[in-house]
């Protein structure tokens, strides 16, 4: 009525071989994790300044890329037509106040953007003024041109 299972001995020679390899392994993991790769111990205090002072420049870089484009609007908005002294004036303050942050922080290379963009603000305003002027130059030599077409066909 029983039955009995019997084991031979090479089933508990692979049982025995199996446990220690097992027992082996997990001995040799544990003193290769705590002997031989050890983790650095530094002071992670200085990771973090680091850490939150990217993420305070990150900000600083979101605001400024949307006061570059407030002013980028401006520079767009205005009619140069028209003589707008007292806007250009205003752009090229805001401008100079865009390029403050880069002396302020004692020309230090992370701020480097805000150097680079108020200079482009500047390319931008000059870029425009010149168009304009150029414009009002295209409509004065048209009607000088126009003018003397006119003399002359007059004369002759």
């Amino acid at each position: 009525m029983k039955k009995a299972i019997e084991f031979d001995e090479t089933y508990w020679k692979k049982v025995k071989f199996n446990l220690l390899f097992i027992i082996s392994a997990c001995i040799i993991f544990i003193v290769v994790t705590k002997f031989l790769l050890k983790t650095p111990n530094f002071n992670n205090t200085d990771m973090l300044n680091r850490i939150n002072d990217y993420e305070k420049m990150q900000k600083i870089k979101v605001d400024y890329a949307n006061k570059s484009r407030k002013i980028f609007q401006t520079i767009d908005t205005i009619k140069y037509d028209i003589n707008q002294v007292q806007r250009i004036d205003e752009v090229k303050r805001r401008i100079s106040d865009y390029k403050r942050l880069y002396k302020d922080n004692e020309f230090h290379s992370s701020y480097n953007f805000c150097l680079i963009g108020g200079n482009l603000l500047n390319v931008f305003l000059e870029i425009n003024l010149e168009e304009s002027t150029v414009k009002k130059n295209d409509t004065l030599v048209q009607t000088s041109l126009n003018e003397c077409k006119a003399n002359f066909k007059n004369e002759h």
